[in-house]
């Protein structure tokens, strides 16, 4: 069974009606949607957790009791889905009659604020086009021109956005009358946190590595909430890790002597869920990508073939997680090597980076500055 609905979403536009010209508007559109639906039994919960903003160490208690936060995973043939949060704090979840209906007014009151949540966290565009659509939800956004008098767009953003709201909206569900959204596989992300003063710490310390669980695709540039914000990087010391793997992360720091917070707590995993994310093939993953990123602006400037390589790059850097594979990301290691080798040596992130193309297969590198080059004959 489905649900019909539609999905809003908010772009901008010159636009031209047979009242006049409106320029650089922010205008509102919906997408017609069929949200499935299934019981309970039919996508069971796999994952359950708890978090707080202070972080606990391995062994101990969260310190703040009374912030704590309850996660609750579920999943279904590969697929895994997390209830949608509702920014609306009188509510403890959204169900279907959140969603808009087809059969209402085309603008004004519909569905629920509370929806708001979806769009800041899935739809990019800037804080306009969210507030445009928060508004929209609930009858608050008067759109001047409507769809119907709009007899032209231009500087229109309007196929852009449109496709990302499809996308957005293809991933939601309702399960036992709980909206939820598809996430990507759940996995341990490992970033530094910093603090002024912790007594479970060494004194002194400002700092440490904070292992939390990440939700969406761990993908270089990221967004990190649980850090403060901050991106998914390349460095050595963020790391990523399967669910199955959180002893050998603790080990690994023990071994070390670094002491590290746990971003969570009450962690439980149903033993019948199948975790396929690998941390080493994801870390040269963000590698590519980081590489794609320093270099875009250079690439029309490029000698052909390392031209040719960064678009091999940008190919891998482009897919989604789940379809990076070990074969497509190590066929470039010679590409990775020659873009990183022609990078500025005043460039601190060279060295960085070629460090990070040592520990990729060990190959000994060669460099031959300002050409495309590979790795030494082992």
């Amino acid at each position: 069974m489905s649900i019909p609905a539609r999905f809003p979403f908010a772009y901008t536009a010159d636009v031209r009606t047979a009242r006049g010209f409106f320029d650089n508007r922010v205008l509102v559109d919906t997408v017609d949607i069929d949200v499935p639906t299934m019981a309970d039994a039919e996508c069971p919960v796999v994952m359950t957790w708890r978090t707080s903003w202070d972080g606990r160490r391995p062994g101990n208690a969260f310190v703040a009791e009374h912030d704590k936060k309850t996660f609750v995973i579920r999943h279904r043939g590969g697929r895994f889905y997390s209830p949608v949060e509702p920014n609306d704090k009188g509510l403890g979840h959204l169900s279907e009659d959140h969603l808009p209906r087809r059969e209402r007014h085309g603008y004004g009151a519909e569905g629920s604020v509370a929806l708001g949540n979806l769009y800041d966290r899935y739809l990019p565009g800037g804080e306009s086009r969210v507030e445009a659509v928060k508004k929209w939800l609930t009858g608050d956004f008067k759109r001047q021109p409507t769809e119907s008098d709009i007899l032209s767009r231009a500087k229109s953003d309007y196929l852009t956005r449109k496709a990302e709201a499809k996308k957005v909206a293809s991933r939601l569900m309702v399960i036992g009358g709980v909206l939820h959204v598809e996430v990507c596989e759940p996995k341990f992300v490992v970033g530094t946190t910093y603090f002024n003063n912790r007594n479970d710490m060494p004194r002194g310390a400002t700092c440490c590595p904070l292992v939390a669980i990440l939700l969406e695709e761990a993908k270089f540039g990221a967004r990190l909430p649980h850090f403060g914000m901050r991106r998914l990087d390349a460095k050595e010391e963020t790391r990523t890790a399967s669910m199955r793997q959180l002893d050998e992360l603790i080990a690994y720091y023990d071994t070390r002597g670094t002491p590290i917070l746990l971003h969570f707590d009450d962690l439980e995993i149903s033993d019948d869920v199948e975790f396929e994310f690998d941390g080493e093939l994801n870390r040269r993953w963000r590698v590519v990508c980081e590489v794609v990123s320093m270099l875009a602006d250079q690439v029309q400037m490029m000698p052909e073939a390392a031209a040719m390589a960064w678009m091999r790059l940008r190919r891998v850097a482009a897919m989604r997680e789940a379809d990076v594979t070990r074969e497509a990301v190590d066929d470039l290691y010679e590409d990775v090597v020659g873009l990183v080798s022609s990078i500025d040596v005043k460039d601190m992130d060279r060295q960085r980076l070629l460090d990070a193309t040592e520990w990729w297969n060990d190959a000994p590198i060669k460099l031959e500055m300002g050409h495309l080059a590979g790795p030494a004959p082992r």
